[in-house]
């Protein structure tokens, strides 16, 4: 068996796992106590030469997971290299430790070197038996994965998560994902269609602005929906502005900013699934 096999830690688990190993597609999570884990990857059929464009596509795989998971809502996971990949070879392993040092493997490996050349090999690890505690949320079914082109936007949906406490920046965050044109499409074809999308934009604006009076549809709208917001501009113009530290404002913008954000992750979690992702429902 020729295997490459990348081993990391993890650490900041905010959900409570079962304390025990779930098998993937050439992967395995387990997970341990005190909100910790370790994810193992691995891919078979590697040749020598393959190993280090290999190694790329494993780490590929493993950021994939760790944005997946701070996704779901694992906002401060860490996830580490143990010490080096490690390349099974002729029911041996062999830490990864250098390109140079490989290249000496593979030389002695095809009889170019001598017998004598520093050789390092580990024994298989044993397995490790966990226990599942009370009540535990169940490991997934399938890896959790984000495809790397979107990674963005979800750390930027995770961010938006964590700002609980400013809708203003929610919503703007929300509105990132929100204004992209595949997802203004789709809620434009929905049910409330044009006219989600609009109110969208005119909280995002609302929030964005130290006064807002150009767009009069907007100015009308706010104004009705929330009358404290209403002044008037320089000129006299009418006019929509957004007190920070008025507790009726956080309240309507906080109202609408959690509808954005949950909106924003329901086509994010759409589009995940349609470019071969998996996140847990």
């Amino acid at each position: 068996m020729r295997r490459l096999v990348l081993t990391y830690d993890i650490a900041n688990l905010s959900t409570f796992y079962e304390e025990k190993t779930v098998p993937w597609a050439n992967a395995e999570f387990t997970a341990v106590k005190n909100f910790t884990g370790t994810l193992r990857l691995w891919e078979d059929g590697v040749e020598p030469e393959q190993v280090w464009e290999a190694k790329k596509r494993l780490e590929e795989r493993a950021e994939a997971f760790g944005v997946a998971m701070r996704y779901q809502h694992n906002h401060g996971i860490s996830l580490k290299l143990r010490k080096w990949p490690t390349y099974h070879f002729t029911g041996q392993e062999y830490p990864l430790r250098s390109e140079r040092e490989f290249a000496e493997f593979m030389d002695y490996m095809r009889g170019k070197q001598s017998a004598g050349i520093r050789i390092y090999c580990e024994m298989p690890m044993p397995e490790v038996h966990m226990t599942i505690s009370s009540a535990p949320a169940p490991l997934p079914e399938s890896m959790p994965s984000i495809p790397p082109d979107i990674h963005w936007m979800a750390e930027t949906l995770v961010a938006a998560d964590r700002l609980s406490e400013h809708p203003d920046l929610v919503m703007k965050l929300a509105f990132l994902v929100l204004d992209l044109d595949d997802f203004k499409k789709v809620i434009r074809r929905s049910e409330r269609g044009k006219d989600e999308y609009k109110w969208f934009s005119f909280v995002r604006d609302f929030v964005s602005h130290p006064i807002c009076h150009r767009k009069k549809e907007m100015v009308k709208d706010i104004g009705n929906a929330l009358p404290s917001s209403r002044t008037r501009y320089n000129n006299g113009t009418e006019a929509v502005q957004f007190r920070r530290n008025d507790k009726n404002h956080i309240a309507f913008v906080a109202k609408h900013a959690r509808y954005a954000l949950q909106r924003a992750k329901e086509l994010f979690s759409d589009m995940v699934k349609a470019e071969g992702g998996f996140l847990r429902d």
